[in-house]
């Protein structure tokens, strides 16, 4: 959600003039979070799970001449399924912050994944999409959550999420920062 509402304000900001350009600059740490002010090897199950990264896209409206488009911002959605509040908790604490998550999350949300992503498909192309003929982006957060994508709209892995898988391979969860890795790979 983060980068949607980031894209969005960009491409808000980037209409107001055709020869406007925004920088959307996205850096996390979240091993500074793991970690806290604690020793590194308490937490070195977590490591090989997140990696520190930062990311930027430039955003425009109009092409110049000496200028391409990797992407086209056509529409963004957010949902929030009810009833999910106690699927994850952050707490701050002088060591860190303490991250949560429920291994019932893929189950409770893999249902609504093609409704969803049939939805955008309808407000950004005004048509269904197969998805087998999308682009798949999928944030890497673990491998369990890049299955169930694949899983729920029957996506190849082998060709549909290969750059999330890849991602996260190579540099872990950098939460907001690997979704633009993730593009830059497609």
């Amino acid at each position: 959600p983060v980068q949607r509402a980031g894209l969005k304000l960009a491409a808000a900001f980037a209409m107001q003039s055709s020869q406007s350009r925004v920088l959307v600059v996205c850096c996390d740490m979240p091993l500074v979070a793991a970690a806290g002010v604690g020793d590194l090897r308490a937490n070195e199950a977590l490591i090989p799970l997140y990696g520190d990264g930062a990311s930027a896209v430039v955003i425009g409206s109009t092409l110049r001449s000496s200028e391409s488009a990797l992407y086209e911002y056509l529409a963004g959605r957010s949902e929030i399924l009810p009833n999910t509040d106690d699927l994850e908790s952050f707490t701050c604490s002088k060591e860190g912050v303490e991250i949560s998550f429920s291994a019932d999350i893929p189950r409770r949300i893999c249902h609504k994944i093609p409704d969803f992503v049939d939805n955008l498909s309808m407000a950004a192309f005004g048509q269904h999409i197969p998805f087998d003929q999308m682009l798949w982006p999928v944030h890497p957060t673990a491998l369990p959550y890049i299955s169930m994508f694949e899983e729920a709209c029957a996506l190849d892995p082998d060709l549909s999420t290969m750059a999330s898988r890849e991602c996260l391979r190579k540099f872990g969860n950098m939460y907001g920062a690997s979704l633009f890795f993730v593009l830059d790979d497609l």
